[in-house]
């Protein structure tokens, strides 16, 4: 939730090999509730603990919504064997939406194989 009461979220996986993905999320803006769909979403591709750009269009009947975003905290568990060998992060990234700054969370997984570690 930003200062000014906006607030947007986003449930989105990286498309299958057949393209089809789950694209779910919304904006909260004026005291309404707006279906949202990401157009490009920050999936994980690095393991680093700040500084990856998180940055998310979301398309809604508002038009496109540019949400700028950077992680500042980051925890990762690494090659999840219960989870077939899936790479965890959780963490806090400072968000901006027209100027106006807010900190959130952010939980995002990815196979060890799509992923790079910068340290």
């Amino acid at each position: 939730v930003f200062p000014d009461g906006r607030a947007f979220g986003l449930n989105t996986y990286p498309p299958r090999a057949d393209g089809t993905t789950h694209n779910d999320g919304f904006i909260y803006q004026d005291g309404r509730m707006y279906k949202a769909r990401a157009r490009n979403a920050a999936f994980l591709r690095n393991i680093q603990p700040l500084g990856d750009d998180v940055a998310v269009e979301l398309e809604s009947d508002l038009g496109i919504t540019r949400i700028a975003g950077t992680t500042i905290l980051s925890t990762f568990h690494m090659g999840q064997p219960e989870v077939n060998g899936m790479n965890l992060q959780q963490g806090a990234v400072r968000y901006e939406w027209d100027g106006i700054g807010t900190i959130g969370m952010i939980e995002r997984s990815i196979s060890s194989e799509q992923c790079t570690i910068i340290l």
